[in-house]
């Protein structure tokens, strides 16, 4: 059996899109998803699945929120070992003098066109590091994510979201212990 990760976008940010983490479980429960576990109140589930699409799963899954929970949320799935790989990839060295939780990993829901990651350096000149790999924007923010006026989405025109270093390290070693 194969260990996914899905992560909801734009849940638990502000007033709007409120969900439960211990309701969202049960949703994937009652999808049929096996060894459910949620991961902080952001949208994070690792769940075991059987040979299934993964783009056929994140859709049942949006339209099972949509329709229990009344709230629209995309969801973006990477394998373990594609998570895996996106750790092994990273092109942004952490070391004492940087902070992980700086470090955030925009999960993309496709590749980037190439003129789009191309035009980075052109259309954007802030302090944040930013590297794009497949279908993974990886940005260190050395001020701090809160005062960034990056927009990953606007820039790369395409949909994602992102997940700090530490959250993406904790989803790996859960999904590494669902396939065990």
């Amino acid at each position: 059996m194969a260990a996914l990760v899905s992560l909801l976008r734009g849940i638990n940010l502000g007033p709007n899109k409120r969900v439960r983490m211990e309701d969202l479980k049960n949703i994937y429960e009652s999808l049929g998803l096996r060894k459910v576990t949620t991961y902080v109140q952001s949208g994070n589930v690792v769940f075991e699945c059987g040979k299934s699409d993964p783009a056929r799963i994140a859709k049942k899954i949006e339209d099972a929120v949509a329709k229990n929970l009344r709230v629209e949320s995309r969801v973006i799935i990477r394998s373990a070992d594609e998570l895996r790989g996106v750790i092994k990839r990273n092109p942004i060295a952490l070391d004492a003098s940087r902070n992980p939780r700086q470090l955030q990993v925009f999960f993309l829901d496709e590749q980037p066109d190439r003129k789009a990651i191309d035009s980075i350096p052109n259309l954007y000149s802030g302090t944040e590091e930013i590297e794009v790999i497949d279908k993974e924007c990886y940005v260190y923010y050395f001020d701090g994510i809160g005062r960034s006026k990056l927009n990953v989405e606007r820039l790369l025109k395409v949909v994602g979201t992102a997940r700090n270093w530490n959250t993406v390290m904790r989803l790996a070693e859960l999904a590494a212990q669902i396939e065990k």
